[in-house]
């Protein structure tokens, strides 16, 4: 998790962590520390309702056993990464080894489309570390602030382009019938 001087450092360059709109109040230093603690406090209430998803939730846990046999239990981006990444990303993990923890990270975001949450070909294992960043719109190498699309670049990297399109040809499959009363 960012800190409070990187999260302003964030709003000061015009990038809302929040996602919430902008306005000249964004850089006043009160208004800040206020959205920090509320952007700290949503993160924690997330990890919250994720843990007791995942303890209660067998179809997650089911795909979650799949998917680390399907990854060599080994974070898809460290098997994609360059030696100087490698490097960077073991540095960081050496200092906080909670950030190495495996996660299933969705490309296509679950609060995007519900249906494809137990998709397995949605759902990858990258490091606590660099799944948050790439969600956080957060550069796992240079820390800087990213776009969406930087971080949709990730994505294509770690599981390459013609299964990215998969997977948002059938979102976008799945968005027309929701539209279409399917």
């Amino acid at each position: 998790m960012i800190d409070i001087s990187q999260f302003k450092e964030k709003c000061n360059k015009g990038f809302c962590s929040r996602q919430t709109m902008k306005s000249k109040q964004c850089l006043k230093e009160s208004k800040q520390e206020l959205c920090y603690d509320k952007w700290k406090a949503k993160l924690n209430h997330i990890a919250e309702k994720r843990v007791i998803k995942d303890d209660e939730d067998i179809e997650w846990k089911m795909l979650k056993e799949e998917i680390k046999i399907r990854d060599n239990f080994e974070c898809r981006f460290y098997q994609v990464a360059t030696k100087e990444e490698r490097k960077v990303i073991d540095e960081i993990l050496m200092n906080n080894p909670r950030l190495a923890v495996l996660d299933g990270a969705h490309v296509v975001a679950r609060s995007k489309c519900k249906k494809m949450i137990y998709d397995n070909d949605n759902v990858y294992l990258l490091s606590r570390y660099v799944h948050g960043c790439i969600d956080g719109f957060i550069d796992p190498i240079t820390k800087q602030s990213m776009s969406w699309e930087e971080s949709q670049n990730y994505w294509i990297r770690i599981i390459g382009q013609e299964k990215y399109n998969e997977l948002y040809e059938r979102y976008n499959k799945t968005q027309e019938d929701i539209r279409n009363g399917k």
